[in-house]
């Protein structure tokens, strides 16, 4: 199966910017995600897309939504309207408790309250 060259391109750096993010070796991800050092190797370097499977191995040990992992990929099409922090931040609150879920919600609501507050008392919109 043939993947766009931008895509292999975009995977490369992200994954690669994951594992320096993290201090991870490609070597120590191999093995955290079951794969070999070649494969990863590859993907991070650009001469090879990963499976589908391997894509939710990557999600899973990063922490990250699938989705996003197989777009990187160039699996999915890219949602050029969608913030990439939107679906994280969605991914994280499913792996939330209920009380914890309503924390958030709490806190979200009153930082959108307080900049809609701040946007009329200067006439204009901050964000």
């Amino acid at each position: 199966m043939l993947y766009c060259k931008l895509m292999e391109n975009e995977m490369a750096t992200w994954l690669s910017e994951q594992l320096r993010i993290r201090g991870w070796s490609m070597r120590e991800f191999a093995r955290r995600i079951g794969k070999s050092h070649t494969a990863i190797s590859d993907i991070a370097n650009g001469e090879m897309n990963p499976s589908p499977e391997t894509c939710r191995l990557i999600a899973e040990e990063l922490d990250k939504p699938p989705a996003l992992v197989f777009r990187k990929a160039g699996l999915l099409p890219s949602e050029p309207d969608d913030d990439p922090n939107a679906e994280e931040a969605l991914h994280l609150f499913r792996q939330m408790t209920p009380t914890q879920r309503q924390i958030t919600l709490t806190q979200m609501r009153a930082l959108v309250r307080r900049e809609r507050i701040t946007e009329r008392r200067l006439g204009t919109p901050t964000g």
